[in-house]
């Protein structure tokens, strides 16, 4: 999983937007794609207007409690998304 997942996992619905998620080892050693994603999911469902860059601290801060000893860096996009294409 080092520099993060390129299939895809790294994303969840979020409403009515997607995140992609762009991490190192660090992050990996000691969340999961799917438990990184759900933090993330969980950080906005209780705080919806939360910005992106406190969600990537808050991500950052549960990694020290699960005792990450690598170097850790973290990207969240998050992407609205629309019902219609044109």
């Amino acid at each position: 999983q080092e520099g993060g997942s390129g299939d895809g996992d790294g994303t969840a619905d979020l409403e009515r937007s997607r995140i992609l998620v762009l991490a190192c080892d660090g992050i990996w050693d000691v969340m999961s794609n799917d438990a990184c994603v759900q933090y993330i999911q969980n950080l906005w469902n209780k705080n919806p207007t939360l910005p992106v860059g406190k969600v990537c601290e808050k991500v950052l801060d549960e990694c020290l409690v699960r005792k990450s000893k690598d170097n850790m860096s973290i990207m969240i996009v998050r992407v609205r998304t629309t019902n219609s294409l044109r």
